[in-house]
């Protein structure tokens, strides 16, 4: 259709819809959002926290507890159910709020005509019928039929895979059998594609689902849809969800199925005891077997992983990373390999100049400034030390300025009270050759972007805009034609194509003079850099006599300026990094082989010595071209791939899958999305990656910067590390504990009824009071300073790995038997070995003051210990006793007073009246009691300090290897010297 009738077939006009019909629009077709996620609901987050199988444990011990009228200690498994339930609640509330607010990321607003006035509004209230207004650097934010446009280009990758910026049309095209491509609907302008150059306005077409974009995310979404099975499948799929096998990380479904041995251990537990009373149940042999049963849970274990997981997002966050789905916190640790984009994550995603070459094989190197876009820095001629200013340009240089500045339609703005640095609009190149001007003086005055008469175009030196030819994608050129300062002749200024430029010029450029300077443009190009020829003419008569071919002919060729989009400052650093920690980096790009390597060179992903190695470098066909068995043959996978597709990011993530890598790749467009959901960690781009790219992704880069990835890696390695020092913290307890009570079955009264070595409710206190504040600590632990200078986990072995389950045993067993040797002291040395009668509870009287004397000394021993192994599991290997661990130690607030917190719990407990009595079932203890708990807890100390030396730091050299080794060897350094040094 033509403008016209589609503007009558949608009923609207010019001038866009009035408020009314956009809200009437608005209702019919609902909000311009291609995947409505609706956030989860409180009820749906409580029901989470309810199914969990460690919660439903503690629900069947106060059940239990209750029944035997026993409402002291049911009231206190209740109290530690509703913590339990409150904190995990609040954290995942917090997590789903920081997922919602990831739709700030999208581009939020559009320019619409709407009552006639064009007015700035929020993209998801777009409608079909609306008129929109866009211009260079801008992203649709819908399906548009152009209306009308000014030499507009829009870049589709995104969509298509086109690596190249698409010219647009407002001509028919009339073809029944046309597909999505960008040669084909160039009438039309897409969702989520971006203006890279001109303006133009346009009718919507279409909106959210019914969008381009939004028919590719339906056809993904309908695919999962379709891969969940059958009937028994989707119950099997409920089922395990309400048990907590399904929703969650990896990590949390891994704790839950241990939560499940535990929970039949605890039922195991329960028979022994049950069958040593000969199944003769009282209240007394429920009460042991419900504190047996605590004893295996270790009830705040889910709310302090949650914890942990809610404080690494927003420690990452900060680092400009968002992470979408919270099990990428724990895999992150396992990186091996990032393969990540160029432009814009290793490089700035910004042209600046780096050379000029003119015809008299001078060559100039352009001095680079902080950012792209600031004109600070000097040029100099190769092989010379001197500096050029505007003072001193010679004449051929300034000629070549000149024209780099006049044959030029970009922006560049100083900063201002809006802005704190300079900025630009235009075309990247544009605005890279305005820059280099304007560093030497001969820069244009901003125009605002308004339509400025051509008499009012004046540059500071008093040339005169009469006539512009826009860069055309057929003919490679962009001509501008300038009245001289004097206002007595027209000059043509033309900038282009070498090839294109060269074929323009005058009969005086010789063959010879041609080929040398074809040569010296593909010398550049070799180099990385993108080449632009510039020529000029001063016209005989007005250009509004002449046609556009007979301006752009007989030129004088004036040089070569060659262009690159520079690294990052940070990208070096962040390279040198990740080798050191043992992950590979490679580089998957849209760019020629050439730019590929020279860039990849410059950020250290390869050798500053060349020494690479064949196949190092491939372009994606050569990649594509290998089969599956030829790519494992590889000795290893190429560190560059130009010319890179969405294709071959999916052939790699396979590649390494096949080799037992876990790579992280990184992606911003739509054909990215099946690589980012195939990779073990999925990156998209925040500032230039689509909707759909992101809800692929694990994790999105607020500033689309390589450095985000290293530091997110850290920040998972990190979380990794904590996690395993929490776990081990937390589970010590159960073990000793669990050791402790299945051995006192043996001490029994004088009725034949077993002895409590400990109450239900001291298991509680010191599970939750003492024990779980400590792993919040832990769980906050900043990274250590090796921490990117070992190689990565094994993410097979995950948190659990043989060394850590081992250290949770040896530390258990410890507890236990100390735990278990203050008891016997306490009550065969201390006290003659009378355990009273009916000593489990608060009646027993005086008669039971030896119990309770040695159930105060085991509790406090207990208490002690756990606070003990809190502060030693700062570090899995260093000693706690230095000066150095001690101020460590001091460092993490948490940690530290939350253990002085838990001593100080102690003489509460203990000396109480009624509290440790009727609560707890002990007494006030003694002195004896403490110099025997002490005791237990210093030869506790001694063995877990003895433990780490001989299994950890290879004291045995035989016990490490047994073990698994020592726990964190160091990347050897293989960079050369000169890269490490230009870091």
């Amino acid at each position: 259709m033509t403008g016209e009738l589609l503007l009558q077939v949608l009923n609207s006009t010019t001038t866009g819809l009035t408020s009314t019909d956009a809200t009437e629009r608005q209702t019919l077709h609902g909000a311009n959002v291609v995947t409505e996620q609706k956030p989860t609901s409180a009820l749906t987050i409580f029901i989470r926290q309810v199914a969990n199988c460690l919660t439903v444990v503690l629900l069947a011990a106060m059940a239990l507890s209750f029944g035997v009228q026993d409402w002291v200690e049911g009231g206190v498994v209740l109290a530690v159910i509703v913590t339990n339930i409150v904190i995990g609640f609040t954290q995942e509330w917090k997590a789903e709020r920081t997922m919602a607010s990831l739709r700030d990321l999208s581009s939020p607003t559009a320019s619409v005509y709407r009552d006639g006035e064009l007015r700035v509004t929020p993209s998801a209230q777009l409608v079909p019928g609306d008129v929109i207004a866009f211009r260079t650097g801008d992203v649709l934010p819908a399906d548009v039929r152009l209306l009308a446009h000014t030499n507009l280009e829009t870049s589709e990758a995104a969509l298509t895979g086109e690596s190249l910026p698409v010219a647009k049309t407002l001509d028919t095209i009339f073809d029944p059998n046309l597909a999505l491509g960008a040669a084909d609907r160039i009438n039309l302008a897409y969702s989520s594609t971006v203006v890279t150059k001109g303006r133009g306005t346009g009718i919507v077409i279409a909106t959210g689902r019914q969008t381009q974009i939004g028919k590719i995310a339906e056809e993904m979404a309908s695919r999962q849809a379709n891969n969940k099975g059958g009937f028994w499948s989707k119950v099997w799929d409920k089922t395990a969800t309400l048990l907590g096998l399904r929703h969650g990380t990896p990590l949390q479904i891994k704790l839950n199925k241990f939560a499940y041995i535990l929970l039949g251990l605890a039922v195991l537990c329960a028979i022994i005891v049950f069958s040593v009373a000969e199944f003769e149940l009282d209240s007394d042999i429920l009460l042991y077997a419900i504190a047996l049963g605590i004893g295996v849970i270790p009830e705040s274990l889910i709310p302090v992983l949650t914890i942990t997981f809610s404080v690494g997002a927003k420690r990452m966050a900060e680092s400009g990373v968002v992470v979408r789905r919270i099990e990428a916190l724990e895999a992150l640790g396992g990186v091996t390999n990032i393969c990540s984009d160029k432009t814009g994550t290793l490089t700035q995603g910004k042209m600046v100049v780096r050379k000029l070459w003119l015809e008299d094989g001078a060559e100039y190197q352009v001095e680079e400034a902080a950012t792209a876009f600031e004109p600070v820095g000097r040029i100099a001629e190769v092989g010379t030390e001197k500096y050029c200013d505007n003072g001193s340009l010679p004449d051929d240089v300034r000629k070549l300025a000149t024209a780099a500045s006049l044959c030029n339609i970009a922006e560049l703005m100083p900063p201002d009270a809006e802005r704190t640095g300079w900025s630009a609009r235009g075309d990247p190149t544009e605005i890279a050759l305005l820059v280099m001007a304007t560093k030497l003086g001969l820069g244009r005055p901003k125009l605002l972007g308004q339509d400025v008469p051509n008499s009012e175009k004046k540059t500071p030196e008093g040339y005169q805009l009469v006539v512009e030819y826009p860069f055309d994608s057929d003919v490679k050129l962009m001509t501008t034609v300038y009245t001289s300062p004097d206002g007595e002749k027209e000059q043509a200024l033309m900038k282009g194509a070498v090839e294109r430029v060269l074929a323009r010029c005058d009969s005086d450029l010789t063959e010879e003079r041609r080929q040398r300077i074809t040569a010296q443009a593909e010398r550049l190009a070799g180099q990385g850099l993108r080449v632009l020829a510039f020529a000029s003419r001063n016209l005989l008569q007005p250009a509004a006599t002449l046609t556009r071919a007979t301006v752009e002919c007989d030129m004088t060729f004036l040089g070569l300026c060659a262009l690159y989009d520079p690294p990052r400052p940070t990208s070096l650093p962040a390279v040198l990094a990740c080798k050191k920690a043992g992950i590979t980096v490679s580089m998957l790009t849209g760019d020629h082989a050439a730019t590929a390597r020279a860039i990849a060179r410059e950020v250290g992903i390869l050798p500053q010595d060349h020494s690479e190695g064949k196949g190092a470098v491939m372009t994606a066909q050569e990649f594509e071209a290998l089969s599956e068995s030829e790519v494992d043959a590889l000795p290893t996978l190429p560190l560059v791939i130009a010319r890179c597709s969405p294709s071959t990011k999916v052939r790699m993530v396979q590649a390494g899958r096949r080799r037992g890598l876990y790579i992280a790749m990184t992606g911003d467009g739509v054909n990215d999305a099946p690589a980012l959901k195939q990779a073990p960690i999925g990156i998209a781009m925040g500032e230039t990656g689509t909707d759909v790219a992101k809800a692929a992704a694990d994790m999105v880069l607020t500033d689309d910067c390589f450095e985000s990835i290293v530091q997110a890696v850290r920040e998972g390695r990190t979380i990794f590390d904590n996690i395993q020092r929490f776990i081990i913290a937390l589970l010590v307890a159960n073990v000793g504990e669990v050791i402790l009570l299945l051995v006192g079955l043996a001490f029994q009264d004088r009725t034949g009824e077993s002895v409590f070595a400990l109450t239900a409710v001291e298991i509680l206190w010191a599970n939750m009071v003492t024990a779980s504040l400590p792993a919040v600590g832990l769980g906050m632990e900043v990274p250590s300073a090796e921490i990117m200078e070992r190689p990565p986990v094994d993410g097979k072995a995950g948190v659990f790995s043989k060394l850590v389950v081992v250290d949770m045993l040896v530390y258990g067993f410890t507890m236990g038997w100390t735990c278990l040797v203050v008891f016997v002291v306490m009550i065969y040395a201390v006290g003659g070995g009378d355990l009273g009668v009916e000593c489990n509870g608060s009646n027993g009287g005086p008669a039971c003051d030896v119990v309770f004397q040695a159930r105060s000394a085991v509790f406090t021993a207990l208490i002690l210990q756990n606070l003990i192994v809190a502060w030693a599991m700062h570090s899995l290997e260093g000693t706690l006793l230095s000066w150095k661990a001690i101020k460590h130690v001091a460092r993490n607030k948490i940690l530290f007073w939350s253990v002085l917190f838990g001593v100080a719990t102690i003489p509460l407990c203990l000396y109480v009246p009624r509290f440790n009595s009727d609560v707890f079932h002990h007494g006030a203890l003694r002195g004896v009691g403490w110099g025997v708990a002490l005791a237990a807890t210093v030869v506790f100390t001694l063995s877990v300090e003895g433990w780490k030396w001989l299994a950890r730091r290879g004291g045995w050299p035989w016990l490490t290897a047994i073990t698994g080794g020592t726990a964190r060897p160091r990347v050897k350094d293989s960079q050369d010297k000169g890269i490490e040094e230009k870091a």
